[in-house]
Order: structure tokens, then C-alpha cells, then sequence
């Protein structure tokens, strides 16, 4: 009895930890869809560059954040990321790492988000680094 009551308890730990997980590494695909009626900005990220990048984050006044696969993946080729900000704010230090979380790219970008409230930036192969080049809105 008290090692069925245990195994629930850790089920239930490890159900919390993989949500918390889950929701923390940011989100993998195309556009998003949202359900909410406040004012959604997204910012999409794509790997257009022949590096393997682990994970892109962000820096602005009152908010950081970051994501990557969730399986901890490299991002490859033509994959893409997104991050949603629920407020707009007018720049933010974007960075991406490789497997080895070395920076090759941090950089203050401008956010001009289109009228469907949202701007596409590819991560592009540059020298020895990557480089972002915004190419919508």
C-alpha cells in the first residue's frame, strides 16, 4: 500500500517536471495559433545556416527567455523556433549557441512586427559565426 501511494507521488513529480519542460523550451514549428484574445507577437526563427545551433534566447528590458528542441536536439537546417511576447516592446538582444553553448551570434534587433504581428528572422551562415538578417515584415 505505502509503495503504490510512492510510485504515485513520483509519477506525479515527474508528470509536473516534463510540463514545466515542456512549456520552458519554447515552441518548434510554424506559425502558431492563438487561443487568447490579448495581442500576441511572435517572433520565428529560422535556420538557414549549415551550423548546428542549440538554442537562441532573448534579452529585453523586463523579460529573458529561450528555447530549443525539446528532445535537446541541435536546431538543423530550414528548422524553425518561435518565441510569443504578449507585450511589444521595440528591440531585444537575441543570442544562438551551438551544442557546446558557445555564442555565435548576440545581437540588439529591432522588432517592426508586420499587421498579422509578427517578423521573420533567418540565422545565416556569416565567416566563422551566423548572422541574423530580418526578412519579414
Amino acid at each position: 500500500m505505502h509503495y503504490e501511494k510512492s510510485v504515485k507521488n513520483i509519477v506525479f513529480i515527474l508528470f509536473m517536471l516534463s510540463a514545466v519542460l515542456i512549456l520552458g523550451t519554447g515552441c518548434k514549428g510554424s506559425a502558431p495559433s492563438s487561443i487568447s484574445a490579448e495581442p500576441s507577437y511572435t517572433v520565428t526563427f529560422v535556420n538557414m545556416s549549415e551550423k548546428h545551433i542549440s538554442e537562441i534566447s532573448f534579452q529585453q528590458n523586463l523579460s529573458s527567455g529561450g528555447t530549443m528542441n525539446a528532445d535537446g536536439s541541435p536546431i538543423e537546417y530550414g528548422e524553425s523556433l518561435y518565441f510569443d511576447f504578449d507585450s511589444l516592446d521595440t528591440s531585444a538582444v537575441f543570442s544562438v549557441f551551438d551544442e557546446e553553448k558557445k555564442v555565435l551570434a548576440s545581437e540588439t534587433l529591432e522588432l517592426s512586427f508586420n499587421e498579422k504581428e509578427n517578423i521573420t528572422i533567418h540565422v545565416e551562415d556569416d565567416k566563422e559565426e551566423v548572422a541574423f538578417k530580418i526578412v519579414s515584415p
